[in-house]
């Protein structure tokens, strides 16, 4: 039996690279074997997946004609707030598997922003035809509720990333004794926005860039800063969590560093005007800031870091979190056994 698996892979993001380093090790315990839709091929492959090109329409209609069902094991591919184009990609994926009849299931998904009511309308009407869908925060369960997705094959988990285990390499600095920094690229404006926001950072910072997109940026901030220091690669998403699970506080305006935070049990301030991010931070009861320039510009440094050095931060959803993340891989084995 062959799974196809549908994400963002590929492109060296941390946490969608996270979902492949988890299911990679279940082709040895079931029949099915992975196939996945990939912008670079010889990366995934090196995880012992087989993997086509994601942009090949040949390599696409034969993958999905020939695979036994469709997955999205996780991720947030249906949003349009950052490409349209990306958004019509992924649906026209949907079309393409239930045109060939082939069962499609979302494991630990969010969905949005999607801005447009037209836009909305016809992602949900796309979804809507899969097996299951598996909502990893309220954001994303409550859009779908509130347009009509049928409450029976709409279930409330959490992100898979939870169950990933950190490899524990050693940092640049000694463990315990920094900030860990994950933010976005972006504008020079930005970056000097960063650079005078952290300058009066009580712990040195290390920088730890969670997208390819993200590397240079990191280092020049990380260069305008007296105690700080840069990764030069993104590491593998094992690696990543080590780096945060080992850091004193966690700076984020990427949600997986904000989810491997949470459950190290290190405080965190995000940044975002993301509704992923804000919903994540509103579960747990931690704060978000957000990343338009404006407030960047206008921000006090010490909001920045009060959280990460107030005592007594509360981490009691965390078992709760790993069992809804648990959830998604009881929704995958019934799906493989059924299908």
């Amino acid at each position: 039996m062959n799974g196809l698996l549908v994400g963002y892979f590929g492109a060296g993001n941390v946490g969608d690279e996270g979902y492949l380093h988890l299911l990679a090790p279940l082709q040895e315990s079931t029949s099915w074997r992975w196939l996945v839709l990939s912008r670079n091929v010889r990366e995934t492959k090196k995880l012992g997946l087989r993997a086509v090109p994601a942009f090949s329409p040949t390599a696409v209609f034969s993958a999905i004609r020939n695979v036994d069902g469709v997955i999205f094991p996780g991720g947030n591919v249906l949003q349009n707030a950052t490409s349209s184009r990306s958004l019509m990609y992924y649906l026209f994926l949907l079309r393409l598997a239930h045109t060939f009849l082939k069962p499609v299931i979302f494991l630990s998904q969010g969905v949005g922003p999607l801005l447009g009511n037209s836009i909305v309308h016809q992602a949900i009407r796309q979804i809507q035809q899969a097996k299951i869908f598996c909502a990893r925060d309220d954001y994303t369960h409550n859009l779908l509720a509130k347009e009509g997705f049928p409450a029976e094959k709409l279930q409330r988990t959490a992100d898979l990333s939870f169950l990933l285990p950190p490899s524990y390499i050693l940092p640049p600095l000694p463990p315990r004794t920094y900030f860990a920094v994950c933010i976005k690229s972006g504008s020079r404006e930005k970056l000097r926005a960063f650079c005078r926001l952290l300058s009066d950072s009580p712990y040195p910072l290390l920088f730890c860039p969670f997208h390819p997109a993200d590397v240079s940026f990191h280092q020049e901030i990380a260069g305008c800063l007296p105690r700080a220091k840069c990764l030069y690669r993104v590491p593998s998403p094992e690696e990543g969590k080590g780096m945060i699970f080992q850091s004193a506080g966690v700076i984020g305006e990427r949600l997986h560093s904000l989810y491997f935070a949470y459950e190290a049990g290190v405080p965190f301030t995000a940044f975002s005007s993301d509704p992923k991010i804000q919903a994540f931070c509103e579960e747990v009861h931690f704060p978000c800031l957000p990343s338009d320039l404006d407030s960047l510009l206008t921000e006090n440094s010490k909001v920045v870091f009060h959280p990460l050095l107030t005592k007594g931060q509360n981490f009691d959803k965390l078992e709760e979190l790993k069992r809804k993340a648990r959830m998604n891989l009881t929704v995958l084995g019934d799906f493989l056994n059924e299908s």
